[in-house]
């Protein structure tokens, strides 16, 4: 099989390129030679050249031939005539003045009859003189005489024309007068006129012909590159998994597209080491990746799967790694799908945040719903493994929102766009309190604060986690406003009457509130800690300056 040659891109758009030049160069030079003046004013000569010989042809000889003074027009001879050259002047409107005029031995021009009304003010009566007359109007009646016009416009008494004249001649030869007719200077200039944007529309038709042949061309040559294109800027998002198909007989054109897929192939495994979404939020916001900091406010986010070490001890390598794949590919999408940047995965446990590179004005409440979602595919999860007798991945959460200082941390060949600062460690120190109140997320009161009106959370505690002496309100977020069932919202009301009457130290109906709590909702051990803190703090209550906190011994 003969091989494919191919066309070099530099070969093809450069006789593309010149064959553009030389048509439009070619076209350029054929309408400025067909729409020169002089074509143009001849072409108008020779059509009144022809309208006058017509006009001749028929002119009553024997009409004619009694007509020499004023008192003639009263003949019907002169009205027969003055009616027929009428009629050659409304067959032709372009034509302004057709008359027969007659010439003496002396040169002296004279009218015979002529087309305007009787009563005109241009009219010109039989015996007027033509005193403007021009030297071609007196050459009708030398032998041999034949239609001719004028080479230029000439100005009488009643305007500026363009004339042609003919003689008229009897079967003998003789001239019996001579027929003019006068078309005015801005007929002419109208035909002209008409005549060039005839030439107009050609050349606009040839420009079309030319641009529409000179796209499908350049489109064979621009659209496979506009395709690679459009795939590198999908490897500036570094999104890396599409194939595209391109054609081309261009051999560069084929080389690139080879090139882009090496490189796509290359990025796929880079991409696996580092946050993607993370990497194009900053190339979108034209950052470059260089050491800088600053103080942001965001919504930090930590997870991690429970009771991960002895659950890792039940499974065999690889099963482990097989269901980290699958949680950490259900948790990163809800964190993705929810405007968040993964930061790191830390064992089993993820970092995540809102609010930059990008700014997000709802950044904790994207947070939120994303741990919502994190958690209900968590339990989904479980639920498969259970039913496929492996053990559960359960997830906790910890939300917190606040200033940051966030930005690239590293050292110039290496850096990690991270958050850093005390409303970090709170929000992991939040994520591990779950396991202590025995919820799955538990967020600060400066997330709720910003988020309460998209979700339903429920007041836990006032804790001073380990490390830090100043206490936070700390919630649980449950779903989404108005996902709430009865029993949980009566759950949740009877847990926040209960909490009203442990921090007015109303210890003793606390123990019973939190008592009757702890029998109907066994699984709720938020309520039993607190009715058994509640007890002690009957027996030995707290300071005088207690405000409800609780200070956390451990992490």
């Amino acid at each position: 099989m003969k091989p494919k040659r191919f066309v070099s891109l530099q070969f093809s758009m450069a006789a593309a390129f010149a064959a553009t030049v030389i048509v439009t160069s070619t076209f350029i030079g054929m309408s400025t030679f067909f729409a020169a003046r002089s074509f143009i004013r001849e072409s108008i000569r020779l059509r009144l050249e022809d309208i006058a010989t017509l006009a001749a042809m028929h002119v009553n000889l024997q009409e004619a031939a009694k007509i020499h003074t004023r008192e003639d027009e009263k003949l019907e001879e002169y009205a027969s005539l003055k009616a027929y050259l009428e009629r050659v002047r409304r067959i032709n409107p372009e034509i302004r003045f057709t008359y027969l005029y007659r010439v003496d031995d002396a040169g002296n021009v004279f009218c015979v009859v002529e087309n305007e009304p009787v009563g005109s003010p241009d009219m010109s009566h039989t015996g007027d003189p033509y005193p403007d007359a021009t030297p071609l109007t007196r050459q009708v009646y030398r032998p041999g005489a034949k239609a001719e016009s004028e080479k230029d416009f000439w100005t009488d008494q009643w305007g500026v024309y363009l004339s042609s004249y003919i003689p008229v001649v009897d079967a003998s030869g003789k001239v019996e007068c001579g027929l003019g007719i006068d078309m005015s200077a801005k007929a002419v200039q109208d035909f002209e006129r008409r005549f060039l944007y005839k030439l107009l529309g050609l050349a606009v038709l040839a420009g079309i012909i030319v641009l529409l042949g000179s796209l499908w061309y350049s489109r064979r040559i621009s659209r496979p590159l506009l395709s690679l294109a459009s795939d590198l800027s999908n490897v500036q998002r570094l999104e890396l998994d599409h194939r595209i198909q391109i054609h081309s007989s261009v051999r560069e054109v084929l080389v690139m597209r080879d090139a882009i897929q090496t490189m796509k192939q290359s990025l796929r495994s880079f991409r696996k080491y580092v946050p993607a979404d993370l990497v194009t939020d900053l190339i979108t916001l034209g950052q470059e990746a260089r050491l800088s900091v600053e103080k942001r406010e965001v919504t930090i986010f930590f997870s991690d799967i429970a009771n991960f070490t002895s659950l890792s001890e039940k499974m065999p390598p690889d099963q482990l790694v097989d269901n980290l794949a699958v949680y950490f590919d259900g948790m990163t999408r809800s964190i993705i799908e929810n405007k968040g940047n993964v930061d790191k995965y830390i064992g089993d446990g993820i970092m995540a945040f809102w609010g930059a590179p990008r700014q997000l004005a709802d950044h904790a409440v994207q947070a939120c719903l994303a741990a919502i979602q994190c958690r209900d595919f968590a339990e989904k999860l479980a639920a498969r493994q259970k039913t496929d007798g492996q053990p559960e991945m359960h997830t906790r959460i910890g939300l917190n929102t606040g200033p940051a200082i966030i930005g690239n941390i590293g050292y110039d060949a290496r850096l990690n766009y991270t958050a850093m600062g005390d409303m970090v460690n709170l929000g992991s120190r939040l994520e591990a309190l779950n396991k202590y109140y025995g919820t799955q997320i538990l967020i600060s009161e400066s997330t709720r604060e910003l988020a309460k009106n998209i979700v339903e959370t429920r007041f836990i505690d006032i804790v001073a986690v380990k490390g830090k002496s100043i206490p936070v309100r700390i919630y649980e977020l449950i779903c989404v406003r108005g996902g709430l069932t009865e029993a949980k919202s009566a759950m949740i009301a009877g847990y926040e009457q209960a909490m009203e009457l442990y921090l007015a130290r109303k210890f003793t109906e606390a123990v019973e509130a939190f008592d009757k709590l702890a029998r109907e909702y066994p699984q709720d051990i938020a309520s039993s800690i607190l009715f058994d803190r509640s007890r002690s703090f009957v027996i030995n209550p707290p300071p005088a300056d207690w405000q409800g906190e609780f200070i956390m011994k451990s992490k």
